[in-house]
C-alpha cells in the first residue's frame, strides 16, 4: 500500500530523528490536544508565518514515518501513518512505535540485498537494464578506477556519484564485499 506519507524515493538513506519539541507536539496531539494548541505550546518559534498547525503536525508525522521506513520497520511506519487522536488504540500504538524507533540503528546493507532497497528509484531502471539486481552485482561493476560507470548504459556521472556516496556511507559493507 503506497501512502502519501511514505519516504520519497530519492531521499537519503539516513533520516533525521525529530527533535524533542517536535515529538512533544506530536505526542500532545496524539493525546487529544488540538493541533493548534500543541504547536503553539511546543513549536511556536518554528511555525512559519501562514503555516497551519495541522501541517506542522503532519510534517512531524511524515518525518517519523520516513524514519521508520529508513530503519526497515514498515510495520511501525504503518502504525504511525494511521495514528489519530480520535482512536485511542491507534494513538497508544503510535506512542509505543515512537519509543521503539528511538533506539533503532540504521540497517546495514548485505551483499545479497536488492539494489531496490538501497538506491533511488531513478537509478533502478538503468541498473536493472544492465543486469544489476543485487548489491553483489553492483560491487562487481564498481571497480576502483575512474569512469567505472561508462560501461553501464544510461548511468551518468550524477548517478555514479550517488552510488559512490552509498558505498562511502557503508565502509564496513565495502570491506566485506572485497
Amino acid at each position: 500500500m503506497e501512502s502519501a506519507l511514505s519516504a520519497p524515493p530519492d531521499s537519503p538513506v539516513d533520516f533525521m530523528w525529530p527533535d524533542e519539541a517536535s515529538l512533544a507536539a506530536f505526542r500532545a496531539w496524539l493525546q487529544g490536544v488540538p493541533s493548534r494548541a500543541a504547536v503553539d505550546r511546543y513549536l511556536s518559534d518554528r511555525r512559519a508565518a501562514g503555516a497551519s498547525a495541522r501541517s506542522v503536525i503532519g510534517r512531524v508525522k511524515r518525518q517519523l514515518v520516513i524514519f521508520a521506513t529508513s530503519r526497515a520497520r514498515a510495520n511501525l511506519a504503518a502504525t504511525l501513518v494511521t495514528a489519530s487522536p480520535s482512536d485511542r488504540e491507534l494513538a497508544k500504538a503510535a506512542a509505543t512505535a515512537i519509543e521503539t524507533l528511538r533506539g533503532i540503528p540504521p540497517p546495514q546493507p548485505l551483499i545479497g540485498d536488492a539494489v531496490d532497497r538501497w538506491l533511488p528509484v531513478g537509478l533502478l531502471g538503468v541498473l536493472h537494464a544492465a543486469g544489476i539486481r543485487t548489491l553483489a552485482d553492483l560491487t562487481l561493476r564498481v571497480p576502483r578506477r575512474r569512469r567505472w560507470w561508462a560501461s553501464i548504459g544510461g548511468l551518468g556521472p550524477a548517478g555514479a556519484r550517488h552510488i559512490e556516496a552509498f558505498f562511502a556511507q557503508h565502509p564496513a559493507f565495502t570491506e566485506r564485499a572485497r
